[in-house]
């Protein structure tokens, strides 16, 4: 049996736009960058999640991003567009730890895991085996509810004072049930805001947002993953067969879905304009991206 490995990113990115989830998680393509050129936002969010995972493992946060930046400069990729994001990521820092130990973000929570590494056999979808894989940031006990919860560390915008729905905090509950045992019972995001707390940046700055999680949730949340992993594995199967040969049913599955974030969210951009005005994409793709160094996710094992 063809086992495919998924993780949660995978099923936002399917959601938001198939064209591009087939470029990334089917194909295994990423942009060819030149040393020093940056994701942008993208690893504003990676190097903030590395200080966050090295604080939570009581470690020294910016001794992660010294590391980090070391490591860039042995790579000769150190640019000052790298400088730039570090210099913002160190506040941003400085600022959380302040603002945990100020508020007692995190009283009376005991961490259990600290970015641990999740894979579950989760079902078996049009004659493969589906393995689930997820990372979540952070998992603690609070002492006074007696509840596990799941933790996720964003870096954005503005601060969302209610957490309405989340997809990714059912699926890792989900997974923590199956391999651990362990029953969530919430879902929070710790977010901090892109700034460098200047006088001139209104507060807040930093915040979070709660939604507590139900063995009926998990339930339909369950219901809910099954229909898309048929649909993605069905997509799957269909590229594995045909590739580009029939266009007419490729742009019926592939379909892009253009928004203002694809000229930051999307390295496809360019590529996926040329798909859709009969330039030579393929030639383009060739010249300008490769393969991922690791195993596409969803590539058979």
């Amino acid at each position: 049996m063809t086992e495919r490995r998924i993780r949660y990113s995978q099923f936002a990115k399917f959601k938001r736009c198939r064209r591009s989830w087939l470029f990334e998680y089917v194909q295994g393509l990423e942009l060819d960058r030149p040393a020093g050129v940056t994701k942008g936002p993208r690893d504003i969010g990676t190097l903030f999640h590395l200080g966050v995972e090295a604080y939570y493992n009581a470690e020294d946060p910016h001794g992660a991003l010294r590391q980090k930046r070391d490591e860039l400069v042995a790579a000769d990729a150190w640019s000052p567009e790298w400088g730039d994001h570090f210099e913002l990521v160190t506040i941003m820092l400085t600022g959380y730890v302040q603002w945990v130990s100020e508020t007692a973000a995190d009283a009376h929570e005991d961490v259990l895991f600290v970015e641990p590494q999740l894979e579950v056999p989760f079902a078996e979808v049009r004659g493969d085996l589906v393995i689930l894989t997820g990372k979540p940031d952070l998992v603690v006990h609070n002492q006074l509810s007696d509840t596990n919860i799941v933790v996720d560390t964003k870096t954005v915008a503005s601060i969302e004072q209610v957490q309405h729905h989340s997809g990714q905090g059912l699926t890792y509950a989900l997974l923590l049930k199956e391999q651990h045992g362990l029953d969530i019972g919430m879902f929070r995001t710790n977010q901090a805001r892109k700034v460098k707390r200047t006088a001139r940046a209104n507060p807040p700055f930093y915040g979070h947002a709660e939604m507590l999680v139900t063995p009926q949730h998990l339930a339909t949340h369950r219901r809910h993953l099954l229909g898309q992993l048929d649909d993605m594995v069905r997509l799957v199967q269909q590229w594995e067969e045909e590739g580009y040969s029939d266009r007419l049913e490729h742009d019926s599955n592939f379909y892009p879905n253009p928004t203002p974030d694809c000229k930051w969210d999307c390295d496809f951009l360019a590529v996926c304009k040329q798909m859709d005005d009969g330039s030579n994409f393929e030639h383009t793709i060739r010249s300008f991206y490769r393969n991922k160094p690791e195993t596409p996710a969803l590539e058979t094992a």
